[in-house]
């Protein structure tokens, strides 16, 4: 009876290994959603107001505590999809290490085949395994570079509208300072010039 060779590895065609790697990559962020949680990391919540864009609003007609919900708005949605866009960061990393596996596996096969060598890339990028997981690649590559540039925006919004709080804040205190020291108080009488009497 011959014996088992365990040198011999079962055969996993590309498309079985494309499904393995996107369950393992559902799975790897599930667990590191639920790790989150155990540490006692809440998850930030959808803000229930969308903030307008900067666009649409005159800054200058608004007093100083609308535009405080303005900048907080902004900054609620920055943070909002900050996690989500660490999320497809990872998600676009596992299908670009996916997608070397892929050409890897239909090199192996295509060599197997014999293929001549200047065929194969051709016969690589026509392969629908090949095909699928290129477009979930740059699907995921395109909703990875659209979601950062929404949180980008939000949050570089809520920095210009916290340099117009700042400035706002800063000539109120300048113009408290003038009133103050040695300026016009109209609450208290003028002094009189050195050397004249006020007259009773």
């Amino acid at each position: 009876m011959a014996g088992l060779d365990l040198r011999k590895r079962p055969v996993v065609t590309p498309e079985k290994r494309e499904a393995i790697s996107a369950a393992k990559t559902e799975e790897i962020i599930d667990e590191v959603r639920s790790a989150m949680r155990k540490l006692g990391v809440p998850e930030i919540p959808q803000p229930s107001n969308a903030p307008p864009s900067l666009g649409t609003v005159n800054i200058e007609n608004l007093d100083n505590r609308s535009l405080e919900v303005l900048y907080l708005q902004y900054v609620g949605f920055s943070e909002f999809l900050r996690p989500r866009l660490a999320e497809l960061e990872a998600s676009y990393a596992f299908a670009k290490a996916g997608m070397k596996r892929v050409v890897a596996d239909l090199k192996n096969q295509a060599r197997a085949a014999h293929t001549p060598k200047d065929e194969i890339l051709a016969s690589i990028q026509e392969n629908p395994v090949y095909i699928e997981h290129d477009s979930e690649v740059l699907k995921l590559y395109a909703m990875r570079e659209i979601l950062k540039s929404y949180q980008s925006g939000f949050s570089n919004q809520a920095k210009a509208i916290s340099r117009i709080i700042e400035i706002r804040k800063l000539e109120f205190e300048e113009g408290h300072r003038k009133n103050s020291i040695g300026g016009f108080r109209p609450d208290r009488p003028a002094r009189p010039q050195p050397g004249l009497r006020r007259r009773v």
